[in-house]
């Protein structure tokens, strides 16, 4: 069941993501989000230490993706649909790290390469074209195909930076909140996995198979009350710190640098698709 309900975009799904994406925050080009969350677990016997993670325990990082490993990474679509999971890391690793060894990382510049560009207007008689990327927080390393939000640092020395970042995050919020609904719908995620204490393998089939749940219950329309964005993430999207990894005070002595040592060097440059936005955003801050 798990390729039938999660797994990469076809090219016609992948340009109707692009449009509801777009409708929906008004930003052209958006195929996912990525993001990973941690799911609690009791300690592995073997290797445990590897599983505690910087905001002090026990944990499997998973990553995913409307295009997810324990981290849990996962990719999702405008519907909060995983369309890609990554699961099994330990929670002591980062997300930048976890997303580089995926298999999403292989595969997605091949494939949304073939999806084209969409033209924006980034000042008076100038067009330029943003390919399909997918939308990260700034965990990840900003390329052409895959857009992050920027650090508190940026956006506090430039208003359009800032007003850009709202942008990027109110949009890459879905991702949370497919997590928020996984792990509010499924009670089981609201204390550690004690079956990980004797039996790791089968703790990562569990929770695959939950996300698999968390699809199919969204195709058949399951009614499920679901919030608006908190009032409280509301303010951290306003300052521009809406992010987790933004913050690093909790985090353990030798860690707080990692981040900013993998975006020391942005990669395209002028020719990153963050780069079109930003030039946008500037023309239209002047307009006003």
């Amino acid at each position: 069941m798990f390729s039938t309900y999660i797994h990469l975009p076809t090219p016609p799904e992948a340009r109707a993501n692009m449009e509801k994406w777009r409708q929906h925050s008004s930003i052209p080009g958006i195929v996912g989000a990525l993001d990973g969350t941690h799911i609690a677990i009791s300690k592995p016997c073997e290797y445990g230490q590897d599983y505690y993670n910087r905001k002090g325990y026990y944990s499997i990082n998973v990553q995913g993706s409307t295009f997810i490993p324990a981290t849990n990474e996962a990719l999702v679509d405008y519907k909060k649909r995983f369309l890609d999971v990554e699961i099994g890391w330990p929670g002591s690793v980062g997300d930048s790290r976890i997303f580089d060894n995926s298999y999403l990382s292989t595969r997605y510049e091949e494939v949304l390469a073939h999806l084209g560009t969409t033209a924006l207007a980034t000042g008076d008689n100038i067009v330029e074209s943003v390919p399909a990327f997918i939308l990260g927080d700034s965990a990840y390393r900003n390329s052409r195909h895959l857009v992050t939000t920027y650090r508190v640092t940026e956006c506090n020395a430039d208003p359009s930076i800032r007003h850009l970042n709202y942008r990027l995050s109110k949009a890459r919020y879905k991702v949370e909140n497919a997590f928020g609904l996984l792990k509010g719908r499924f009670q089981i995620f609201q204390k550690p996995l004690r079956s990980a204490a004797e039996d790791l393998p089968f703790t990562i089939h569990l929770i695959a198979s939950i996300c698999i749940l968390h699809n199919f219950l969204i195709d058949v329309q399951d009614e499920m009350a679901q919030e608006e964005i908190p009032v409280e993430l509301e303010e951290r999207l306003q300052r521009g710190t809406a992010n987790d990894d933004d913050n690093d005070e909790d985090q353990p002595e030798g860690q707080e640098h990692e981040r900013e040592y993998e975006h020391e060097h942005e990669e395209g440059g002028a020719l990153a698709t963050r780069q079109v936005f930003l030039r946008y955003q500037r023309w239209l801050d002047a307009m006003e």
